[in-house]
């Protein structure tokens, strides 16, 4: 696979999903964030967004708006205030690791079949965090809705200071192509969604519900493993 770089005085950089070519221009203070993200989109990597609703909405998925670029946690979207030059704590999220096949498939479950059933209903799932080095256990949930939508569910362990991450679980949803490309959107499924994301994930005792696709994830206890390493219980129940 070709790549192509150029040094000008002009800041700019670009490349297209799926394709053999990247540029970038100029001398930008987040050259490795630059670098990284234009180098994702030749892996496929579209950009990662957010899906943003007002603070009075019912659900993180009602109406809202797709804000381009906005995932501030991705490497594929834009840093944010909590993100602005961490460059090793960032990472893609999940769903583009298992697309570029980081992730074995052991490392990857489908939410509706995978995991331990549970009775009435429902599957419990351990999941660790898929951007630790030390960590081998599943790392990525999927769950496919209606009308091409999935939802991902990915943990991190690289912000502990934010403590919905630390205590969470994030969730995306990947849709089928709403313009030219898929839209990948991080959902701010914490119980105070509406905010600036900031806080934006899924912890303990909380849950999310797509109601039009009978799917619900709860959102379980952190536990840590004999070999010292952490996860979370997560729930996934589908009606």
């Amino acid at each position: 696979m070709a790549r192509q770089f150029f040094d000008e005085p002009t800041a700019d950089a670009g490349a297209h999903a799926g394709g053999s070519f990247i540029r970038i221009t100029g001398r930008s203070g987040e050259l490795f964030r630059t670098l990284t993200h234009e180098l994702g989109h030749t892996y496929g990597f579209v950009h990662s967004s957010m899906w943003r609703v007002p603070a009075t909405a019912a659900s993180p998925i009602g109406d809202g708006v797709h804000l381009e670029y906005l995932d501030g946690w991705d490497l594929m979207g834009s840093p944010n205030s909590e993100t602005e030059g961490l460059f090793f704590q960032s990472h893609v999220n999940a769903y583009f690791k298992t697309l570029a096949g980081w992730l074995p498939d052991t490392a990857v479950a489908d939410g509706r079949t995978g995991g331990m059933p549970l009775i009435p209903s429902g599957r419990l799932f351990a999941l660790y965090p898929h951007d630790s080095l030390s960590a081998t256990g599943l790392r990525a949930i999927y769950i496919p809705a209606s009308d091409g939508t999935t939802y991902w569910i990915g943990k991190r362990s690289l912000f502990p200071g934010n403590a919905s991450m630390a205590n969470g679980v994030e969730v995306r949803r990947v849709r089928l192509p709403t313009d030219i490309h898929v839209a990948v959107e991080l959902l701010d499924v914490d119980p105070d969604f509406g905010g600036f994301f900031l806080e934006h994930s899924l912890t303990s005792g909380n849950f999310f519900e797509d109601v039009a696709n009978g799917i619900t994830i709860n959102g379980g206890v952190e536990r840590i493993d004999s070999d010292g390493n952490e996860f979370q219980f997560v729930t996934v129940i589908i009606r």
